[in-house]
């Protein structure tokens, strides 16, 4: 009902936040997607327009996921119907919007254009502006002539101390998320399981130290995405849904792997998808 209201009160949700928020508040806080509901509201319903952005957006992740050149289609297809990704179809058409347009970008060659791209997503869900510079900062390690153990020992010490100086950094950011985030964190309350789970994961990743994986873009990434969802884990509301939103990656960059540890991988994911949704 949340996502059927944006295809018809658009106008006053953006005069109630201009007025009290101001234009730049309201630009960096989800508009493109707001934009988009209200113009496919004046073609069609708001069933239909939501219909339609849950078609596109799941068509164009899971093409990404298919077209994957270095994994077999059984473990695309297996990826495909994760629990933690299905969901995200489903039930964050807003996420799942912004991750179709990220993921288009992701391997353009073009750096303006993947730049534009990753804009986009965070227009369209102003998380993306995070997953963006991760991936810009996982790039930047990759110009450096180290093993992967010690880009992970970099992404540790780097992440950790983004963690414990979030709030204060982000203070400056005009985002709505940050002040509902810190009210949250008072009333967390974390099951170690998703912790456990994804340091195996993480593990599996780290043992296969190849020359040629560690000049992979996608496997950094999903490397260095891991390590910030465990140092963050206790103590950021939100580093569930960054993982979440970076999921495809860290999905395609199992293909790496060997049988069995990807086999592991999808199994340990799956779990943890059918613990948070049932």
């Amino acid at each position: 009902s949340e996502y059927l209201s944006y295809f018809e009160g658009i106008k006053l949700f953006f005069i109630s936040n201009l007025e009290t928020q101001g234009i730049v508040t309201t630009l960096v806080n989800d508009s493109l997607f707001f934009f988009a509901c209200y113009a496919l509201g004046l073609i069609f319903t708001p069933r239909n327009g939501l219909r339609l952005l849950i078609f596109l957006s799941s068509f164009f992740i899971c093409n990404f996921i298919l077209r994957n050149k270095n994994g077999k289609l059984f473990y695309n297809i297996l990826f495909l119907i994760n629990p933690l990704l299905f969901f995200i179809f489903i039930t964050d058409v807003r996420q799942a919007v912004a991750m179709s347009i990220f993921l288009i970008s992701f391997n353009n060659e073009n750096k303006i254009k993947r730049i534009g791209g990753f804009i986009l997503a965070s227009a369209m869900h102003s998380g993306y502006f995070l997953i963006s510079f991760f991936f810009i900062f996982s790039q930047f390690l990759m110009r450096f002539k180290s093993n992967i153990y010690n880009k992970t020992l970099i992404f540790f010490t780097s992440y950790l101390g983004f963690t414990i100086s979030f709030f204060s950094i982000a203070s400056i950011i005009p985002a709505r998320q940050i002040g509902e985030y810190a009210k949250k964190i008072q009333y967390m309350e974390m099951s170690s399981l998703g912790f456990i789970l994804w340091f195996i994961i993480l593990c599996f990743f780290l043992i296969k130290d190849d020359r040629d994986l560690n000049k992979n873009s996608t496997y950094i990434f999903s490397i260095g995405i891991i390590i910030f969802y465990l140092v963050s884990y206790y103590f950021l509301p939100f580093s569930m849904r960054v993982l979440e939103a970076s999921l495809p990656l860290i999905l395609i960059s199992t293909n790496y792997l060997k049988s069995l540890s990807r086999q592991t991988i999808v199994f340990l994911i799956s779990l943890q998808g059918l613990y948070i949704f049932l």
